[in-house]
């Protein structure tokens, strides 16, 4: 099974555990915890986080994690994954 089919099906069940209402939700609060779990399912995954100095220039101060496997970047938002995280769609709002 393609990952991007296993991260869906894993997203739903996440979103029912945790009882939130959207992926939204899960990138704004619960991104460490979601990549956690993913990585349970894909041990060689890589868990990062952003560098602090990312968000110097917002006027709004958050982390967010998100894994990494085989060259691609993912998070709740991007189960297709990017090749660069900053292409991640929570740093694209």
């Amino acid at each position: 099974m393609k990952i991007q089919n296993v991260l869906r099906n894993f997203t739903y069940k996440f979103l029912k555990k945790y009882n939130l209402k959207s992926i939204y939700d899960i990138n704004n609060g619960y991104c460490d915890d979601w990549a956690t779990e993913v990585n349970k399912i894909y041990p060689k995954a890589e868990i990062l986080g952003t560098p602090d100095y990312y968000f110097l220039n917002f006027d709004w101060a958050v982390g967010h994690f998100w894994i990494k496997y085989k060259g691609k970047h993912y998070d709740a938002e991007n189960l297709k994954g990017v090749k660069n995280w900053k292409n991640l769609l929570i740093f694209l709002k």
